[in-house]
């Protein structure tokens, strides 16, 4: 039994060697690679669903109003109090008759 373990590792460490030379020989990065393994496991690991019944199609937008414009700004009336209130600046007195 213990013989078998030991061939078991070996075995097991050739074959990721293999991987690793295979890996180096592809041309992809590490990076890649790695992504490339994670993809896998994780379609293996994933248990078969039964196929979901297709949703219906959603039913068409409909058209929204477009807004339109906003109208022009009138110009600002002047009140007229804002000029009686101007500031009074001296004058010369006025001559008596």
């Amino acid at each position: 039994m213990a013989k078998n373990k030991k061939w078991n590792k070996v075995i097991a460490r050739i074959q990721a060697l293999e991987d690793a030379l295979a890996g180096l020989l592809s041309g992809r990065s590490a990076s890649q690679r790695k992504k490339a393994k994670k993809a896998k496991a994780k379609t293996a690991s994933r248990p078969k669903r039964k196929a979901v019944a297709k949703k219906s199609a959603p039913k068409p937008a409909k058209p929204r109003a477009k807004k339109s414009a906003a109208p022009a700004r009138k110009p600002r009336k002047r009140n007229p109090r804002v000029a009686e209130s101007a500031l009074i600046l001296p004058q010369p007195p006025v001559p008596a008759l």
